[in-house]
């Protein structure tokens, strides 16, 4: 009933009845044909072939490994980027950006790299490995200052003169950093790189009269660069590991002939319109893979676990 129900709502119920009239009896040979092809590390045909058999109310006993070798389930940093601050002490403004701690920035920023780790292909909960990133780099940041005297002409019922002491701070961010990793014997480098020059002055105790106001420095926002750059790094390495992934099992074969399903799916998981997948649905099914995900209720039958 569920599956009718979804049938129906998606425009496919021609398609479905056509498959339930005509096909049921190869349907189902085929379901059984697909599940003796199910175990070791073919975990998404597992997914696909439950949810294949189950579709025409066929019992299948499908068994994986216990453990994804292929896959890992997170992330560890091999953190060794440095860290590097000058500053004379007048250029310390106020204690709230005197130190800013480009290390926790560095070391936070990074964990959301395991976050959008866990929502790639890559990443499996039955994996017991953590894929080991590299960091390495350099931040280094340089601010100085100097006290400068100032003396400005007015009006005010005659000339007169306003003497005011202004700081005036020079300082430089450089941000560079990368990560590599490994996988089998596939490289992956990825990297950041950032430079900002920044002049700022402050004035304290102004005179409206002589029309000089009290300001504060504007310092470079250094924990937002640093962010940033980190995202940066997080944005080219998820396209690096999609694309070692759609490399692996899109554009190569991994495994012996009987683990050809096992590669299509794992392709359709970033590619669900490749043309080999395409191909490989429409001459087993009859249908393109798409319109077989409608049919199984699961949008994304690719992502096993």
């Amino acid at each position: 009933h569920q599956h009718s129900l979804l049938i129906s709502q998606s425009g496919l119920a021609d398609t479905y009845d056509t498959l339930l009239d005509e096909r049921q009896p190869a349907a189902r040979s085929q379901c059984h044909e697909l599940a003796s092809t199910v175990g070791g590390q073919r975990f998404y045909l597992h997914k696909f072939v439950g949810d294949y058999c189950q579709l025409w109310n066929e019992w299948v006993d499908l068994r994986t490994d216990i453990v994804d070798t292929s896959r890992y389930r997170g992330v560890v940093f091999d953190n060794r980027i440095r860290h590097d601050r000058q500053e004379n002490p007048l250029s310390r403004h106020s204690a709230e950006d005197s130190f800013f701690d480009s290390q926790s920035t560095v070391n936070n920023s990074l964990e959301a790299l395991n976050e959008s780790f866990q929502s790639g292909p890559w990443f499996s909960t039955k994996s017991e490995n953590y894929l080991t990133l590299n960091a390495t780099g350099a931040v280094s940041y340089q601010r100085s200052a100097d006290r400068v005297q100032y003396r400005k002409e007015y009006e005010d019922d005659g000339v007169k003169y306003f003497t005011y002491w202004t700081t005036e701070y020079s300082e430089t961010i450089d941000i560079g950093l990368k990560i590599n990793t490994k996988i089998n014997s596939d490289l992956l480098n990825v990297r950041a790189f950032e430079s900002r020059r920044n002049v700022t002055s402050s004035i304290e105790g102004g005179l409206v009269k002589a029309k000089v106001y009290s300001r504060s420095p504007s310092f470079i926002n250094a924990d937002g660069l640093i962010r940033e750059q980190v995202y940066n790094l997080d944005d080219k390495l998820r396209d690096s590991l999609r694309n070692l992934w759609r490399h692996r099992y899109c554009d190569q074969h991994v495994g012996g002939p009987d683990d050809y399903p096992e590669n299509l799916l794992r392709c359709a998981n970033i590619d669900p319109v490749n043309a080999k997948v395409e191909a490989w649905f429409e001459d087993r099914f009859g249908i393109g893979y798409l319109q077989m995900t409608t049919l199984l209720g699961n949008g994304a039958i690719a992502r096993a676990f």
